[in-house]
């Protein structure tokens, strides 16, 4: 199992996480939560798109 770095910044209602490793990896959300589970979707996605032979 991998495990990536996120930076999560924000404040009041406006969140984001950047997964530093890979490019064009980010989440947004209201709440920590939200722009956590954003990022890991994106995440998710990206590597879907590499293992179909895409590169992003």
């Amino acid at each position: 199992m991998a495990y990536y770095v996120g930076i999560l910044d924000g404040a009041s209602d406006t969140w984001g996480v950047r997964i530093a490793d890979i490019d064009w990896c980010v989440g947004a959300g209201e709440t920590p939560e939200a722009a956590l589970a954003d990022a890991t979707a994106a995440l998710r996605d990206v590597i879907a798109y590499k293992r179909s032979g895409g590169q992003p």
